[in-house]
This record gives structure tokens, sequence and C-alpha cells, in this order.
């Protein structure tokens, strides 16, 4: 498998996108790509969503995520 990410952060905003291949033996090879953004809502929270698409198919979750 191969990959490349990249990640950057405006203010409060970190923006990513990414970008995989993967040849697995006995199975399908896959595509995925994908964008991503988190905002720092202060004390430990994030508000975190992202899209990725793998051969044609769409995913996308979206979330808050609190650090301790």
């Amino acid at each position: 498998q191969t990959g490349v990410s990249i990640e950057a952060p405006v203010g409060a905003i970190t923006m990513s996108a990414y970008y995989r291949q993967l040849g697995l033996t006995g199975f399908a090879d896959a595509d995925l790509y994908g964008v991503g953004v988190a905002y720092d809502l202060g004390g430990g929270a994030a508000f975190k969503a992202g899209i990725v698409d793998k051969d044609g198919d769409t995913l996308a979750d979206a979330g808050v995520t609190f650090s301790f």
C-alpha cells in the first residue's frame, strides 16, 4: 500500500486530505481519498468531520471529541 496526506492548521480549524492506494494479495485493489476538518471548541473539545471515497462508495462522519 502507498499513501500521502497533508494537514494545514488555519486558526482554530485544521483541514486535512489524503490519498491511499491498496494492493492486497487475494483481494481487490482499492483507491481511497478523503478530506476532513477539525474545529477546536476549546477546553479539550473539538468538532471533527470527514468524507471519504472508496472506489465510488462515499462515506462521511461527524462528531465531537473530548480530551481530558
